[in-house]
């Protein structure tokens, strides 16, 4: 049997930092959050700062912008 499996069991808490009350389960969530938005601000600036990078981005903008303007003219045909 896992781990987690036997603690459940047990009638103990099977989350990771302990949070058997209210405050110990957000307090987990918010570490949990804010590492995800630093390692997506990290893979961000990352994009950013390359200038390669850009430029796929804005070849991908460019491509759906176009691809709207054109569904457009074609709606506006009919």
């Amino acid at each position: 049997m896992s781990g987690l499996l036997m603690l459940a069991s047990s009638g103990e808490t099977a989350l990771p930092g302990g949070g058997s009350n209210m405050a110990g389960i957000i307090g987990d969530l918010t570490t949990a959050v804010t590492g995800i938005y630093t390692m997506a601000g990290e893979g961000f600036n990352f994009i950013a700062s390359n200038p390669l990078c850009m430029l796929m981005v804005g070849l991908s903008f460019a491509g759906a912008g176009l691809g709207l303007v054109g569904r457009a003219f074609k709606t506006s045909r009919r």
